[in-house]
């Protein structure tokens, strides 16, 4: 087996050591990712599946986790399933569909209470018997011939659409979507991790389970392990079969980083309506610096002098001096290279305040950017930073995102990048960055006609 670690990085008086994943490639396209950290009270596996954005599966694999909660074929039925958990020391179990960039990420988890609280062969069997559950969670879910049970399919199916329906009462997150889908212009990339209504009501059973034994049999796939020491681990995987729904078809060319689809030559600017008090207006702005490029530290300063912290301009200008806003943020989407700013704002002021957006990002671009925001900016950067290391999941996540987009693969790594930020390196992105998009999302009352929000 391959065997490989990210180089140490030299502590400094700002950030300590961290501890990087050991990466061990069990089989072509499958990896184990190993924290042995035990300064959490508990232990994790996570089981990851990285599937490409395509428009045929990602409604059916969006409701794949919801399927993998409610059964395994060694423990088809959540009483089984809850007796299994209990036993094992209170372990608990998620399950999600999320995505970074141009994938659908399916997460498999199970934490549990750290080995070495345990001890002796009773932790060993712990580890194994965990490993194996979680796997079957993902490739061995409770099934009906050749598909899901139906009744089980048909109430998670429900419970999805009610999901999806309940994201239009999240106005900033379903205008964010909607950007999205809007900057996408087709592309898969654009839709969200769940799918869409429209497919939903097309899916079943059998085609969904048929689309993700095929997926799962030939995506990569990480299983990251945090908190257990590498006896007990090692044990647990020689005992472990890897074994898939379908033939291991593994291609390589999934690892290959897909670039994001094309921003539009000439602002496009789009208006909907729907019920509400508040009109969220979504501004994106290009500035085609990705996770890899080695400005995109200058683009997080950036990001975080316009908006993200109370003495960014969207907080001081947009929302306090000019009283315009709510609310107003903004984040980076660091596959596609852009900085979406986000306001809630009284309907009659979109307008205003979608212009004032785009004048504090000019002013920055112009140079009018002092030492004092700098250095606010930067210690809020390196504090967000390192808050990361307070949880398994942030861990795994950025690990993730750096699979996926590429990038510093480790917090040392990206606040050096942080610390050597100058005025003049940010007032160069400022000067790259391109509004592409302008979206609203109109609050109307009740009972007048908008847009389908499906």
């Amino acid at each position: 087996m391959n065997r490989t670690r990210s180089p140490e990085v030299p502590s400094s008086g700002l950030v300590q050591n961290e501890e990087s994943f050991v990466a061990t490639e069990i089989e072509p396209g499958v990896t184990l990712r190993w924290l042995p950290v035990r300064r959490w009270k508990t232990a994790s596996i996570t089981v990851v599946f990285r599937v490409p954005m395509r428009r045929e599966t990602v409604t059916r694999l969006g409701l794949v986790p919801r399927l993998a909660a409610r059964g395994t074929r060694e423990l088809p039925s959540l009483t089984e399933m809850a007796r299994f958990l209990d036993e094992h020391y209170g372990t608990r179990m998620h399950s999600s569909a999320t995505k970074i960039g141009y994938c659908q990420i399916l997460n498999f988890s199970v934490s549990f209470p750290t080995p070495s609280a345990i001890g002796g062969a009773r932790a060993r069997s712990l580890v194994k018997e965990l490993l194996s559950f979680a796997w079957s969670c993902a490739v061995r879910p409770r099934m009906d011939g050749d598909g899901y049970p139906p009744d089980v399919f048909a109430h998670e199916k429900e419970e999805q659409r009610r999901d999806i329906e309940a994201i239009v009462n999240s106005r900033p997150e379903y205008a964010m979507v909607r950007l999205m889908e809007i900057l996408s212009q087709g592309d898969p990339s654009g839709l969200p991790a769940w799918g869409s209504l429209s497919d939903l009501e097309h899916v079943g059973p059998i085609d969904t389970w048929e689309a993700w034994r095929n997926s799962a049999s030939t995506s990569p796939v990480d299983v990251y392990v945090v908190g257990v020491d590498e006896d007990t681990l090692a044990a647990a995987c020689s005992a472990h079969d890897w074994a898939f729904p379908a033939q291991r078809n593994y291609r390589p060319e999934l690892e290959v980083k897909k670039t994001p689809p094309s921003v539009p030559d000439q602002m496009i600017e789009v208006e909907d309506r729907l019920p509400g008090s508040q009109t969220i207006v979504c501004v994106a702005l290009h500035a085609g610096i990705d996770a890899a490029d080695p400005r995109f530290p200058a683009l997080l300063m950036y990001n975080g002098i316009l908006g993200g912290f109370p003495h960014s301009r969207l907080f001081t200008e947009v929302r306090e001096r000019a009283s315009l806003a709510y609310f107003a943020d903004t984040v980076i989407n660091s596959w596609r290279g852009m900085v979406i700013a986000t306001a809630g704002v009284r309907d009659e002021r979109r307008k205003e305040a979608e212009n004032l957006i785009l004048q504090q990002a000019r002013s920055i671009a112009l140079g009018h950017v002092s030492e004092d925001e700098l250095e606010k900016t930067r210690k809020g950067l390196l504090r967000r930073i390192m808050s990361q290391k307070d949880s398994p999941s942030s861990l795994i996540r950025r690990s993730l995102d750096w699979i996926v987009l590429g990038g510093p693969n480790t917090d040392e790594e990206l606040v050096r990048m942080v610390l050597k930020v100058t005025r003049e390196d940010v007032i160069n992105v400022a000067q790259g960055v391109k509004p592409v998009a302008s979206y609203v999302l109109r609050g109307i009352p009740d009972g007048v006609g908008g847009r389908d929000a499906s």
